[in-house]
């Protein structure tokens, strides 16, 4: 084979939205296009769920070495990975970052095959200094990286590519490739069954003296994810996106088609769209809200959506064509605040918007930013009173830290929007309250959530050792918020699909999503 694809695990992954990367099923469909011999590996399904696997995912990196070791050669051997030439390791996010380079240093040992790292995550070329396995990193779009470098293009020439010559690391300039938002990913390498977990289920078992007024018995849902629009229109400062020139949608119907394709396919009963924002305009979301309803496929969805471009009425049309979560990019509440980082919002309307939401049994998510340059507590206020106001609207939420990624140093103009850019540092993530199930996980693996970005001074404000301690104040009170009102607590979308289909109504669901959660840690 030319290239296997491998999707690493992750001690915190949420069974409630297992699914195939996206990402592999993108570049399998290019490359096969391109005759490359090609086969994919996801080890989260078993990672998660193999009993044998349990005291691994349990205990601290250092005391796991030798069980790694073996379930490496066990894979290897199963697979026949020892004919593979090229490894390609897929990476979401660097939380469990030591974990997976053992891993890829483990496959690397028993292979011999070249391994090439990439994924959704930004990667340092200092990756590479320090773990000499990992022989190249593609950053970017690989759909056009990739196969340069499958089929033989010198490497200097190769966008994104990072490698080594002579002694030292090279990183090549990278960009988004235009022209493949439309591609159906080909998902047929994963065993759909690992993704079809019902109820009862290894992960969402459902206690026999719950189900007795509710008919859900062997009911199960499969999640695919999928994209159809790629980047965003918007130019919001220290967006990863600030600095993308591309921008493309692919026409609704080809939206509808691709989606009756991979239902039929794959079995698919709900799907996960990964667009930045469903609604880049408002016509353009009525549009392909209107084809996928049209064509009567049967299927729940979720995605997220930008609050400027919606109207109260077009929530009725989310609904009617199968959405049950949207997730709002609010940021916050205050027009100052929206105004520092160059976001165009209205706040007077974010509540109507969650309201009309929920009365159509769409499960809500709110998505707040922290920490803006300048950003002062009355800002901070306004979003605090927004939550107390309308939490009965939305479910879940998300508190983002703003920070300056090492992918965003080149932002443009730091002056011009008054800040001076310090020096590249990190920090651990850690839970003020201590009662997020993603942290928790973190204190019993041992895991340390790292994250690095680059220190600024506001001109004429404060320095960064003072804003640093600000932000933190400042996402304290949003937790805090948050935290009074029980949020953060839907975050199962596999368990809520399932209730959805005996259930019907939202009040419902949240009723017996609850009873389940509470009864049985799931």
């Amino acid at each position: 084979m030319q290239i296997q694809f491998i999707k690493l695990p992750n001690r915190l992954d949420n069974p409630g939205v297992l699914m195939p990367d996206l990402g592999i099923g993108i570049l399998t469909a290019v490359l096969r296009k391109k005759k490359v011999s090609v086969a994919s590996l996801d080890l989260k399904p078993q990672f998660l769920n193999d009993p044998r696997l349990q005291e691994l995912r349990t205990m601290p990196l250092s005391r796991a070495e030798d069980g790694l070791a073996w379930y490496v050669m066990d894979i290897v051997k199963t697979r026949s990975l020892t004919r593979a030439k090229v490894l390609g390791f897929s990476l979401d996010e660097e939380t469990d970052l030591p974990l997976n380079l053992e891993l890829m240093r483990l496959f690397k040992k028993f292979t011999g095959a070249t391994v090439i790292l990439g994924g959704s995550y930004y990667f340092s070329p200092m990756i590479m200094k320090e773990n000499d396995f990992i022989d190249f990193i593609i950053r970017g779009d690989a759909t056009l990286s990739l196969p340069l470098f499958l089929l033989g293009k010198e490497q200097k020439k190769i966008p994104g590519l990072i490698y080594r010559k002579g002694g030292g690391v090279l990183s090549n300039p990278y960009f988004r490739q235009a022209g493949n938002t439309g591609i159906i990913p080909d998902y047929s390498d994963f065993d759909m069954k690992n993704y079809r977990i019902g109820l009862p289920g290894c992960k969402a078992h459902v206690p026999k003296e719950l189900l007795k007024d509710v008919l859900i018995p062997g009911i199960e849902t499969s999640i695919l994810p999928y994209h159809f629009i790629k980047g965003c229109p918007n130019n919001c400062n220290y967006c990863f996106w600030h600095r993308e020139k591309l921008f493309e949608t692919t026409h609704p119907e080809k939206v509808a088609d691709n989606l009756q394709f991979l239902k039929e396919k794959y079995k698919a009963d709900h799907f996960i769209f990964l667009n930045n924002e469903f609604n880049p305009s408002l016509q353009y979301a009525e549009k392909t809200l209107s084809a996928i309803k049209d064509r009567r496929l049967g299927i729940t969805w979720s995605d997220s959506v930008h609050p400027n471009n919606l109207d109260e009425d077009i929530f009725r049309l989310f609904s009617e064509s199968g959405c049950i979560q949207l997730y709002f990019g609010l940021e916050s509440l205050s027009p100052r605040a929206l105004k520092l980082i160059n976001r165009p919002s209205d706040p007077s309307r974010f509540g109507a918007f969650l309201k009309a939401s929920h009365d159509n049994n769409i499960f809500n998510g709110v998505n707040f930013l922290v920490g803006v340059p300048f950003e002062a507590p009355e800002d901070i206020r306004l979003t605090v009173d927004f939550i107390k106001n309308n939490n009965k609207y939305f479910e879940f939420y998300n508190i983002n830290l703003l920070r300056i990624f090492p992918e965003l140093v080149s932002i443009r103009d730091p002056e011009k929007i008054g800040i001076k850019i310090g020096t590249l540092g990190s920090a651990e993530l850690r839970n003020p309250k201590g009662n997020s199930r993603v942290y928790d996980t973190l204190n019993a693996v041992g895991i340390t959530k790292k994250i690095s970005f680059y220190s600024y001074d506001e001109a004429g404000g404060l320095n960064w050792k003072e804003k640093n301690r600000q932000d933190l104040t400042h996402a304290r009170r949003l937790l805090s918020a948050c935290d009074e009102h029980k949020k953060r607590f839907f975050d199962d979308t596999r368990l809520i699909c399932c209730l959805l289909k005996s259930l019907k109504t939202k009040d419902l669901v949240i009723k017996w999503y609850k009873k389940i959660k509470q009864t049985k840690k799931i």
